[in-house]
């Protein structure tokens, strides 16, 4: 497995793709909750999973999909 890597929201944001929108991550709030998020680079906004924007992002990190799995895009930051 490999290593997870902690990053500081207001320093760096996750990739994004052609669309300014990146993959999930988990997100670290300053009220101590971890959520399940994606960063969309367009409005400089963090999403939850149901596309609603929050603030308060302390850190966040990726999150390591076992090989073979993956995430449904239309679910996390895909088109309405």
């Amino acid at each position: 497995m490999r290593d997870t890597i902690i990053h500081d929201a207001k320093i760096e944001k996750p990739f994004v793709n052609e669309q300014g929108i990146s993959d999930p991550v988990n997100v670290f709030t300053t009220n101590k909750m971890v959520l399940v998020a994606w960063w969309d680079e367009n409005d400089k906004c963090w999403h939850d999973i149901n596309g609603e924007t929050f603030g308060a992002v302390k850190y966040w990190s990726s999150i390591n999909f076992p090989t073979g799995w993956a995430y449904d895009s239309e679910l996390y930051g895909g088109e309405e």
